[in-house]
């Protein structure tokens, strides 16, 4: 929904590799941003949770309300 501009942003807390190598090359193609939960784009296939967003401003604030510190 966030390649297709339904959503702006999602936060998936449980992904699978085969929903990952799907959904991946999807959103960056798209102009997206992909990250697992702590905002790291290494191994991005095997994360456990992914981040989703339409830009890098509003990943950065997605991930910011994920973690707070």
């Amino acid at each position: 929904m966030v390649a297709r501009g339904v959503l702006d942003a999602a936060f998936d807390p449980k992904m699978n590799p085969w929903d990952n190598a799907a959904l991946i090359p999807c959103i960056l193609e798209a102009g997206g941003m992909v990250t697992d939960a702590l905002g790291r784009t290494d191994n991005l296939v095997h994360a456990k949770h992914l981040v989703t967003s339409a830009n890098a401003s509003l990943h950065a604030r997605v991930l910011e309300a994920i973690h707070p510190d």
